[in-house]
């Protein structure tokens, strides 16, 4: 389950009761009138959920990389989803807060975020024959 976090709540339900209210109280409205206000969402909240998004993207790219690597025979493939995976992380690590002292959801979603890289991780290096250690 997908949760919004606060900040596009703030967003997000002013807009929906007011579509809400003009759509139920008068059936007549035109919807060209409504239209760009939420593509002016849509764009708010791709913007701000977007590096997040990039990396959940790369992250479900790993059963590609892997059964391309493997009927190929290109292990040089799973390197560089590897190496892909590990600057998206990166990016959004340095860009990010991952802990947020008020939101707690948001700091929640940002550590799921986190384990999933670790995991996809691990078991890319591991099909590489790399040993993950624990701690440097």
């Amino acid at each position: 389950e997908i949760k919004i976090n606060k900040k596009l709540n703030i967003i997000l339900v002013p807009t929906l009761v007011y579509w809400c209210l003009v759509t139920f109280t008068s059936p007549y409205i035109d919807l060209r009138y409504i239209l760009p206000i939420f593509v002016f969402i849509l764009i708010i909240i791709f913007y701000l959920l977007k590096k997040e998004i990039e990396l959940i993207k790369v992250l479900e790219e790993f059963k590609k990389a892997v059964s391309e690597a493997s009927i190929n025979k290109e292990v040089n493939r799973l390197t560089s989803y590897a190496y892909k995976l590990a600057s998206h992380f990166h990016t959004l690590y340095n860009d990010e807060k991952f802990i947020v002292k008020d939101e707690s959801e948001l700091t929640l979603q940002r550590l799921a975020l986190v384990k999933a890289s670790l995991i996809v991780l691990k078991n890319t290096l591991n099909l590489l024959g790399i040993e993950v250690k624990k701690s440097m």
